[in-house]
């Protein structure tokens, strides 16, 4: 009976959260939507200045005889597009084309074509909306850069982009929805009829409504994934660019709205963003998924002034639940937020008051990433409190992440306060994930910041049984020596440090740093067992 009364709850907390819409367009998908392949019009092309589109390469895509995505290799033919592949995120990035604005030398109006050829219109993976919406803007930024004129291409994109004005991904909101509208646009941009001139005002009035909702007013994204921010950033620098190359859509208000935003979120993106120019691990979060962030300011200064990066000093991002700590080698980015976006939380992690450290630009503390978006005991694994560096009680996350992308009960900040003295800095904090029915437990935490030492306080207020602290070292963070002074650990800079765990029992575990989809690093984990509900670490350079 507790079992299912749990149950019970766990759905409950998932949906107490939705939106309206969301149940309105769960029950819309049901019903199949026609979009017919007849054109009641020219689809006359629009004119574009020159294009300099960024270039993200992803370390995998296709090198003109294989695919390779997720670390997972298949060797080209016609029948690829319609084959029953089990990995869905594989698939997605099959139908994506990212492949056509890399600067590879092959072939690519064949692949397109064949692309064309051996799919079904509105069937099959290939047309759910969210690979749609990626595959016809590569399409587009493809076409106005080879000013590219074949009568089927033209068609075949003017057709996805029909059928993706009937299936807008209303049900999941966020990045989904964006990207929607965003297609949506380029669509708009690119072609030149009543059709087109329609889905082009309807996806700017969109945009700057979902902007106003999806990027907080500290410039982060709400879903709170470093990955994601910057994939919208992305976004925005795209729309920015087609706007500005448009001979015949051009809309300055349209751009002073884009450069409003793009601003703001930039400076969260390097704010985000260790010393070694890449993103932190919160949430869901990997490398090669997006563009980095030193990437994306390189692109935007061709068009804006030059960003004020984060100097020495305590940054707190406070709408999305960041603190960004610099003080002489160390750098810090500590997750004192909510949990995420609640009505979805797909992409969130049960990490609440975890962090992630570096000694100049050497990374030593590290959450474990993503590399897995299907339901499996990795998949929860690496959305779980025990993967990152923060307390888990009674082997119980601190946020209900359950499935692939499910969250039910949700931890909540209880305050956070920064202390500023003339040798230290420190920042305290806590949460109520273990305050429910069956756990009266909080989690307080308090790092305390010195020049060349940082301490790390943790305290349960309340009765617990058994919690333990994580610190997951970076792969290249090699421990050198274990005694009875603490862990010395050497970095690839030949910086070295000295982990003390004060009045504590503690462990080394072999684990694994999920830095890509699809592919996984050894490291160590330092495991820490709290005694009588409390723990006292330092981390010192040496």
């Amino acid at each position: 009976m507790r079992t299912f009364i749990k149950s019970i709850n766990r759905y409950f907390q998932t949906l107490r959260y939705l939106k309206p819409v969301q149940f309105l367009y769960r029950l819309y998908n049901l019903f199949p939507k026609t979009t017919d392949s007849f054109l009641k019009e020219g689809i006359d092309v629009n004119k574009f200045s020159e294009a300099e589109w960024f270039s993200f390469k992803k370390k995998e895509s296709f090198d003109g005889s294989n695919f390779n995505f997720l670390n997972v290799k298949k060797e080209f033919n016609n029948n690829i597009w319609t084959q029953k592949i089990d990995d869905h995120l594989w698939n997605y990035n099959l139908h994506y084309l990212d492949f056509l604005n890399d600067t590879d030398t092959f072939n690519k109006k064949d692949l397109v074509l064949s692309w064309m050829r051996h799919t079904t219109y509105a069937r099959g993976a290939a047309y759910e909306p969210y690979p749609t919406s990626l595959r016809l803007v590569n399409l587009i930024k493809w076409k106005i850069s080879k000013k590219e004129q074949d009568s089927e291409i033209n068609k075949n994109i003017f057709l996805q982009s029909r059928w993706l004005y009937k299936n807008l991904e209303w049900h999941l909101l966020a990045n989904h929805l964006f990207a929607n509208f965003k297609a949506l646009a380029f669509s708009g941009y690119l072609y030149n009829n009543k059709e087109s001139k329609n889905w082009l005002s309807f996806a700017k009035i969109n945009i700057e409504k979902q902007l106003q909702e999806q990027i907080l007013d500290d410039g982060g994204h709400y879903e709170k994934s470093p990955m994601y921010h910057n994939i919208i950033l992305h976004d925005l620098l795209d729309l920015y660019h087609i706007n500005r190359i448009s001979k015949c859509n051009y809309d300055r208000n349209f751009e002073f709205l884009l450069i409003k935003f793009i601003k703001k979120m930039l400076y969260w993106a390097l704010g985000l963003s260790h010393e070694d120019k890449s993103i932190a691990f919160f949430n869901d979060s990997s490398f090669g998924v997006g563009p980095e962030s030193h990437e994306l300011e390189k692109y935007a200064l061709s068009f804006i002034e030059p960003i004020a990066h984060l100097q020495e000093g305590v940054f707190f991002f406070k709408e999305s639940g960041y603190i960004k700590v610099k003080k002489m080698m160390w750098s810090a980015i500590l997750d004192v937020g909510d949990i995420g976006l609640n009505f979805n939380p797909g992409h969130a992690h049960a990490d609440s008051l975890s962090f992630e450290l570096s000694v100049n630009s050497d990374r030593l503390f590290v959450n474990s990433g993503t590399s897995i978006y299907e339901n499996s005991s990795l998949r929860l694994f690496q959305r779980s409190t025990s993967a990152h560096n923060t307390v888990e009680i009674n082997s119980k996350n601190s946020s209900d992440v359950w499935n692939a992308f499910r969250v039910a009960s949700r931890a909540k900040n209880l305050g956070t306060e920064i202390l500023k003295e003339q040798n230290s800095l420190t920042i305290s904090s806590s949460h109520d994930g273990y305050n429910n029915f069956f756990s009266k437990n909080i989690h307080k935490r308090e790092w305390i910041f010195f020049n060349k030492k940082i301490i790390l306080n943790d305290n349960i207020l309340g009765k617990n049984t058994h919690s333990i602290s994580r610190l997951y070292l970076h792969p290249k963070a090699v421990i050198k020596e274990i005694s009875h002074e603490g862990i010395k650990v050497k970095l690839p800079s030949n910086n070295a440090v000295l982990i003390e765990i004060i009045d504590s029992e503690f462990s080394i575990k072999d684990s694994e740093y999920f830095n890509e989809f699809g592919h996984s690093l050894k490291n160590k984990c330092i495991q820490i067992k709290l005694k009588k509900n409390q723990s006292s670490i330092s981390v010192s350079m040496l």
